[in-house]
């Protein structure tokens, strides 16, 4: 009892509703209960299933010898030509529309990002590093690390047609350039 009492008072700590519930069994079950059930239970099935007015019974019925003569009935169908009609549904037709269309926006859209591109212009290498500030690669070259000659040192590829040069000519440019 001792127990029990713990139990309520702790209950009643938590601020539980089940504190103040009587302790008694909610439900009853009528005498003798368990005792007849098992005599009860077999006198129902031994008198047959129960009637139709609210007692387990067969909710359908089959006709006489409906098991037996089904076999034959199928056969007899079969050889009778009598088959269900079948719908037969194409599922390439309904697949590949979604997919044409769907290769039809992307062709759209490689062609859209073409001209976007070409109408823009000046999207070269040297265009894009124009448009960067001196202080962001400025701040690059220091990160980094790297050496960067001025750009009047830095070589241009011109096309040279040497073909019509003289070897005078040749060392001349040589010499200019401080070619040794």
């Amino acid at each position: 009892m001792q127990k029990d009492n713990e139990i309520i008072k702790e209950l009643e700590q938590l601020g539980s509703p089940l504190a103040s519930l009587p302790r008694t069994m909610p439900f009853t079950v009528p005498e003798q209960y368990f005792s007849r059930f098992a005599g009860d239970l077999n006198g129902y099935l031994q008198s047959g299933l129960a009637d139709h007015d609210g007692a387990i019974g067969m909710p359908h019925e089959v006709p006489q010898g409906y098991f037996a003569a089904l076999p034959a009935a199928v056969l007899d169908k079969i050889k009778a030509g009598e088959q269900p009609k079948q719908k037969t549904i194409s599922l390439a037709g309904r697949l590949m529309r979604p997919l044409r269309f769907a290769a039809a926006a992307a062709v759209l859209m490689a062609a859209g990002l073409g001209i976007s591109q070409l109408l823009q212009g000046n999207n070269t290498m040297q265009a894009q590093l124009d448009k960067l500030p001196d202080e962001a690669l400025n701040e690059y070259v220091l990160e980094t690390g790297e050496p960067v000659e001025p750009a009047s040192q830095v070589a241009t590829t011109v096309p040279l047609h040497t073909d019509n040069l003289t070897e005078e000519e040749i060392e001349a440019y040589l010499n200019e350039t401080s070619w040794q």
